[in-house]
């Protein structure tokens, strides 16, 4: 993933080397020991703060990491800052969660459409003979792309991971890797260069399709992931950290099928795996034993709230997800008709509504300012109390209620604020009018 201000990541940027100039004779002396101790010491306490404060990334993040991979804090750990330190909800919050406008707003990537759309097809896995690790990294390695997206202002830039889909060269990421990007870089397995374009991106379901001038490429065979079952063999191929370690193999079990990860209001279907994933796995493919990719990878679980660790908890998108949103992505080159509100909500716990003495709901951090529900007056530290008569405590239960309707329909709702209640009503719009 990029960089972004709200977050620590690694610059694994390498300038060219040139050849050293021949070494001179120098006088020996004494070395400064208190000079070495400081520096030592300042080496050891910045690799400590790295390893405790690096995972930083909310999700979805547009340019978190120079290193591509989403990464999702382990909630139930939220422990700072604490309640006794603040007499008003609304600091409390914002000290929590910070400033936590959804700030994707798509890739400035040149845009193509593609002279031929191949037809992306997912093939049953039943009756194929499952593979070695050996054998399942020689057919599928060479399917498996890096991805260097770079910035306008020079900030940094987005190293991730792509799948080969077509032979003339349509690349499949994740569309965190490509965001707010101007440029981007596709390598394949051999070391050959190629600039993408932007066919199509989905904010939503983090999914990109890139279009590089290539030809011969061995494309991806695509499974149906609707065949995993929890405890089968899988495996990952990615390029964790940077390019010094493309095309890695690890491998897993699935863990969990349909797991709902609900972040900054978003809710994913997803495959959990226990294979390892770093950033910059991004948008690589999560394989099963007969080869097929059954998923993309595109986050993991860290715990950067107390020091309880998290390993082995990965997500890949489904490729059944996938589908659906390719073939859009190929027909228009985005994804239409999903009703969107327009805010981003927290819920408000016990503990905090009687610490503060507010009532319970989902207390709204931010409102996209395209949408309706800001047009009709809802406001950032509004606390929503109900939707359409149903009383709200999770975001889920609004996710719910918004994904019960459709474009253009109304939501009524019950807000809370400043001790009183207010009703308004908005309709829904589509999640592209909102990004």
């Amino acid at each position: 993933m990029p960089e972004q201000t709200r977050s620590e990541w690694y610059d694994q940027s390498l300038p060219a080397g040139e050849a050293a100039p021949p070494p001179q004779a120098k006088k020996r002396r004494k070395p400064d020991v208190p000079l070495i101790l400081f520096i030592l010491f300042t080496l050891v306490f910045v690799a400590l703060y790295t390893l405790t404060n690096g995972f930083t990334a909310w999700f979805p993040a547009p340019r978190t990491s120079e290193t591509g991979f989403s990464v999702v804090p382990d909630w139930p750990a939220l422990q700072k800052p604490e309640q006794e330190d603040y007499d008003d909800y609304r600091s409390y919050y914002r000290a929590l969660y910070g400033d936590k406008e959804d700030s994707r707003s798509g890739s400035r990537l040149e845009r193509v459409k593609p002279e031929t759309a191949p037809e992306f097809t997912l093939q049953s896995g039943k009756g194929q003979r499952e593979l070695s690790l050996q054998e399942l990294y020689s057919r599928c390695a060479q399917s498996v792309v890096g991805i260097r997206a770079d910035y306008a202002d020079e900030s940094g830039y987005a190293w991730g991971t792509g799948i080969v889909v077509s032979a003339d060269g349509l690349i499949l990421t994740n569309q965190h890797v490509i965001d707010l990007a101007t440029s981007a870089t596709v390598t394949l397995s051999d070391g050959g260069e190629y600039p993408a374009k932007l066919v199509g991106e989905d904010v939503v379901t983090d999914i990109a399709l890139l279009k590089i001038q290539a030809e011969g490429l061995v494309p991806a065979q695509f499974g149906d992931s609707g065949e995993l079952q929890v405890g089968e063999s899988v495996a990952a191929i990615g390029n964790p950290l940077s390019d010094r370690f493309t095309n890695s193999l690890t491998d897993g079990i699935v863990s969990a099928i349909n797991r709902d990860v609900t972040v900054d209001g978003r809710q994913m279907t997803l495959i959990q795996t226990n294979a390892a994933l770093n950033e910059g796995n991004s948008g690589g493919p999560l394989l099963n034993r007969r080869g097929q990719v059954v998923g993309v990878t595109n986050m993991k679980m860290v715990n950067y709230y107390s020091e309880v660790t998290v390993e082995g908890i990965g997500f890949a998108i489904p490729s059944t997800t996938v589908k659906t949103v390719v073939d859009q992505l190929l027909d228009r080159g985005s994804v239409v008709g999903r009703p969107g509100i327009g805010i981003t909500v927290i819920p408000v716990d016990r503990t905090v509504s009687e610490r503060f003495d507010i009532p319970r709901g989902l207390y709204v951090c931010d409102v996209e300012r395209a949408s309706d529900a800001w047009a009709q007056g809802v406001r950032p530290d509004d606390i929503i109390l109900k939707v359409n008569g149903l009383e709200v405590r999770s975001s889920s239960e609004l996710i719910a209620i918004r994904d019960s309707l459709s474009v253009g329909d109304s939501l009524d709702v019950t807000l809370w604020r400043d001790g009183q209640q207010l009703r308004l009503s908005f309709r829904l719009m589509d999640q592209n009018e909102l990004t």
